[in-house]
């Protein structure tokens, strides 16, 4: 780092004589992004590094970046910008197979990302990748099966916040919407929403290769080897926002938070504070059975819960009963169920379910 900029709380004011803001604004409008939150961030990051496969580069060919250090001394900055060739992807898009198929990472944070292992890592390791969905194409379909997903079961039942930012695109996007129409826990973002990515990107020459010798393909060669990408199996919202897209709107957090001069400082404590007061605010909500014992061919289980109201009760993946609980217990009777293998618990407040167990009976 250059002598006055590796000091934290220095603060960047001009770039190449813009005012910084105004600079990142200028940037933005030039760059691919959902919406607005998206593009500005694309703006803060595109000045030191820009993926040309998929921005237009810079006006300038020698940058000047003006700062102020937490004395008042100003700083100056003068480089010029370099063009090199960046590292291989894991999945080539252009490439037909179910691993460009199924691509569904951000383009620009994955070049951004492979740039950054070429400046600052001497030795990487590449790792191969692959990827298998084998669903056919509908209007909707879910991307894993039910019992797949819900294999593993709730592991955690104290309460959780997810904490987001623009730059939360593609899979963790993804998480992101699934958190909230689950009503997991709240969403604490930095910005107005996530980033807007939740689909597969195919490109172009993949989706003329798909139809390669097909007499009917609409697809001929663009001039000056252009090329374009676009967004297939939009991820699809639940719940109440129930067949929302994630591509474009993003995620809304329900908590907003505005980063201040402390969380750039010091490791977002801040945000930190305000991510713990809402987990402060929130109740655990836990369910388990404590015993389980065979009386005449019959279950007999007794359940433990915290903060819910009523238990149903499943039984070798089949529901069996429903009971109220008393001073947080429930002694629930199985009929013919002797033998079986499992059970789960699901716990409810109110009529919404809050916690989830699943449990090897002996």
């Amino acid at each position: 780092m250059a002598e006055g900029f590796s000091v934290p709380g220095v603060e960047i004011t001009h770039w190449s004589g813009i005012p910084v803001s105004a600079a990142v604004a200028l940037n933005a409008a030039r760059l691919a992004g959902g919406n607005a939150p998206a593009r500005r961030s694309r703006g803060i990051q595109s000045p030191t590094v820009r993926p040309l496969r998929i921005h237009l580069p810079p006006f300038e060919e020698r940058v000047t970046v003006s700062s102020i250090d937490g004395s008042g001394a100003q700083h100056e900055l003068r480089e010029y910008r370099r063009i090199v060739e960046n590292l291989p992807p894991l999945v080539n898009a252009d490439t037909v197979g179910t691993a460009a198929l199924a691509q569904g990472l951000d383009l620009d944070e994955d070049e951004a990302g492979r740039a950054k292992v070429l400046l600052f890592t001497p030795r990487v390791v590449a790792q191969g990748q692959a990827v298998e969905t084998g669903a056919t194409f509908s209007s909707a379909f879910p991307l894993s099966p039910e019992d797949g997903a819900n294999a593993i079961g709730q592991q955690h039942f104290g309460p959780v916040v997810l904490i987001t930012d623009v730059r939360c695109s593609s899979a963790t996007g993804i998480f992101a919407a699934g958190f909230q129409d689950h009503r997991i826990g709240p969403v604490l973002g930095t910005d107005e929403n996530t980033g807007a990515g939740g689909a597969n990107v195919w490109t172009r020459t993949l989706l003329s290769d798909l139809l390669e010798g097909d007499r009917a393909t609409p697809y001929a060669p663009l001039p000056k080897g252009a090329g374009m990408r676009v967004s297939v199996r939009r991820a699809l919202r639940v719940g109440a926002l129930s067949g929302t897209p994630v591509e474009d709107p993003g995620v809304v957090p329900d908590e907003p938070y505005r980063m201040i001069r402390r969380d750039l400082l010091e490791d977002h404590a801040d945000l930190f504070d305000r991510a713990g007061l809402l987990l402060k605010e929130r109740e655990p909500h836990t369910v388990s059975v404590t015993d389980a014992v065979s009386v005449n061919g019959s279950l007999k289980l007794e359940v433990k819960a915290a903060n819910v109201d009523r238990v149903d009760v499943h039984v070798d993946r089949r529901p069996y009963a429903s009971a109220g609980l008393t001073g947080g217990r429930a002694d629930v009777t199985v009929p013919a169920a002797a033998a079986a293998r499992t059970a789960r618990i699901d716990g409810s407040e109110t009529g919404r379910l809050v916690a989830g167990r699943t449990e090897r009976l002996p």
